[in-house]
């Protein structure tokens, strides 16, 4: 099984928001993404070759909220910074994300409303994320992909 998704292609997205500590909730820390503020004042979070960027802004009762304006999660490590960190935070989501992936040579559309995350058909499946030694070490957990 394809470890990794080939492609992403964003068809709508919307007043999506997710809190920031949702990207930093799988237990093994050395496979959190790195986030960097960027000189337009976005911060742009990476996990291997996936990326996703927005404006960090403070809600008073449920602390620091990303609101993502853009997102890529295609090549190295891509398939587990899916099933280990976006598939969870995107459950705490607001707001809406339509997508195409291309994962194992099929396309699958993803939507993504109100934290509701829906593939339109079921997507591969692995026993746990397999973090590529290149990008993260091997992640631990029983993990299956697509909620």
């Amino acid at each position: 099984m394809p470890k990794n998704i080939e492609d992403w292609k964003t068809k709508k997205i919307g007043n999506f928001t997710i809190p920031y500590k949702a990207f930093f909730e799988y237990a093994r820390k050395e496979v959190h993404p790195i986030a960097m503020l960027e000189e337009n004042g976005d911060v742009t979070m990476t996990s291997g070759d996936s990326k996703w960027s927005g404006d960090v802004w403070s809600h008073i009762e449920e602390g620091e909220i990303f609101e993502i304006n853009s997102i890529n999660c295609s090549g190295k490590g891509s398939g587990a910074t899916m099933m280990a960190i976006l598939e969870p935070a995107f459950k705490k989501s607001t707001g809406e994300l339509q997508a195409t992936c291309t994962w194992g040579g099929i396309d699958y559309e993803l939507t993504i409303k109100n934290g509701v995350t829906k593939w339109d058909r079921d997507c591969p499946k692995t026993e746990q994320p397999d973090f590529d030694q290149s990008v993260h070490e091997y992640a631990d957990g029983d993990f299956k992909a697509c909620y």
